[in-house]
């Protein structure tokens, strides 16, 4: 998986490449092992002399563990992520920090499924829970359905402790599987700060809070029987922070922009 993010109108960010290798193994037909690795490596603005920042690039090391069991009607996962290398720590970056959670399937009905997740940052412990339920559109007598398509809304709701407060959050993704292809869009509104998504592989480690964000994208099997799948996704976050001016000791909230595009190619063997 290769990503490029654009920061617009970021005091210290400007462009970051981040790579991505993953490998999971099914045993048993039930149990799941996953591991994956990804390397980030962040160039600075210019002007993040103006907040006391370095403008020097910086590194990232993120790694992940996944073990999971999965049956027709429930499954459950636990989840471990690791994010260290960050040169930028006492202004922008934590330092290396420690994820621990699970994740939790019902479907009678749909997929309900509940997670939570544990970040050890250094100096600071934050909680996130979150409870979501995809819900199939098409009934199971349909058209769509018996060609094995899906339509699926998830809605959900989060609630993160972080940055000595309570930060509550909700999204809503619709989705469309399909044989030979995939797509799906959605969003998100409620401030949070650094959440963790772990099932996501996916951990924020800035220090912004999150108002709302956006994301799209589409996967394409051109061989079912081969298994390959080609994958491309976009995402949107504003970004609000607060900044001292060096200078003034001022205080504001600077707005920013983050656009997430990538790539992805998986292929099972």
């Amino acid at each position: 998986m290769q990503g490029l993010y654009v920061y617009r109108d970021h005091p210290s960010r400007d462009l970051t490449s981040a790579t991505t290798a993953r490998l999971s193994a099914w045993l048993f037909q039930r149990w799941l092992l996953a591991a994956s690795y990804r390397f980030s490596y962040f160039s600075a603005n210019p002007s993040a002399a103006l907040i006391g920042a370095s403008t020097a690039p910086w590194r990232q090391h993120d790694g992940y563990a996944t073990l999971g069991y999965a049956a027709l009607r429930f499954g459950v996962s636990l989840h471990y992520g690791v994010l260290a290398g960050a040169l930028q720590a006492t202004t922008d970056y934590a330092e290396t920090s420690h994820h621990i959670g699970f994740a939790a399937r019902y479907s009678p009905f749909g997929d309900g499924v509940v997670a939570f997740t544990a970040s050890l940052f250094p100096g600071e412990i934050s909680y996130r829970g979150e409870l979501g339920w995809a819900l199939p559109l098409l009934p199971a007598s349909s058209r769509w359905a018996m060609q094995s398509r899906s339509l699926r809304l998830r809605p959900s709701v989060a609630l993160q402790w972080s940055g000595g407060e309570w930060r509550p959050s909700g999204a809503l993704t619709v989705s469309l599987e399909d044989p030979r292809f995939s797509v799906y869009v959605g969003g998100k509104y409620g401030s949070e700060l650094r959440p963790a998504y772990l099932p996501q592989e996916v951990v924020y480690n800035g220090p912004e809070r999150i108002p709302f964000g956006l994301w799209a994208g589409a996967s394409l099997r051109p061989s079912p029987r081969d298994g390959t799948t080609l994958s491309l996704s976009y995402a949107f976050d504003r970004l609000l922070r607060d900044v001292t001016d060096v200078s003034t000791l001022a205080m504001s909230t600077v707005t920013s922009q983050a656009h997430y595009l990538t790539l992805a190619i998986t292929r099972p063997f």
